[in-house]
């Protein structure tokens, strides 16, 4: 299965100088803020994303502290099966793990994110680029080392844009 795919990171030009470290704020640990598309992405930007029915209608930002071990989630319910991540600082990486339905925390609750902190789980992927299509479907989590990362996760929402991130990396694959 395919976890990731990279996109070509000339998309960066399609991000406005924004400072997203005050909107953000500065706690420790995975901080995540639903922030305004066209406060993000130039119009250019969102029109290269319809040119390929991705119709992207949300933005979340997110930041995750230096040396920071994501708890393991998922957070496909609330959208499509995929993200698209642009790094705007930071390393780190996103990993994605062997968990089944069954060590959900909660299975109600939206999104049913948080999985049972067990010592004993797989991480099958694991990807570290700046721009990329991600799932977000299966359990996953971040990773950072010594800088605090800072991501901009657009998503696409409706039934217009492909449910599958196979059929959104089609779309993407050029």
């Amino acid at each position: 299965m395919i976890n990731y795919y990279n996109l070509p990171y000339k998309l960066h030009s399609y991000i406005k100088e924004v400072d997203y470290k005050k909107i953000i704020g500065s706690q420790n640990g995975h901080n995540l803020r639903p922030v305004e598309l066209q406060k993000f992405i130039t119009q250019e930007g969102i029109d290269w994303f319809f040119k390929r029915k991705l119709y992207v209608r949300r933005a979340l930002l997110f930041s995750c502290s230096s040396n920071f071990v994501g708890g393991i989630h998922i957070d496909a319910n609330i959208s499509n099966e995929y993200g698209i991540n642009f790094v705007l600082e930071g390393d780190g990486e996103m990993q994605w793990a062997a968990y089944s339905e069954q060590n959900l925390i909660d299975k109600k609750a939206i999104p049913p994110s948080a999985y049972k902190n067990e010592k004993n789980f797989n991480i099958i992927d694991n990807w570290s680029g700046t721009t990329g299509l991600v799932r977000i479907n299966i359990p996953h989590r971040v990773v950072t080392k010594n800088s605090t990362r800072y991501c901009l996760s657009l998503r696409t929402v409706g039934n217009e844009s492909p449910k599958t991130f196979e059929e959104a990396m089609n779309l993407l694959y050029d």
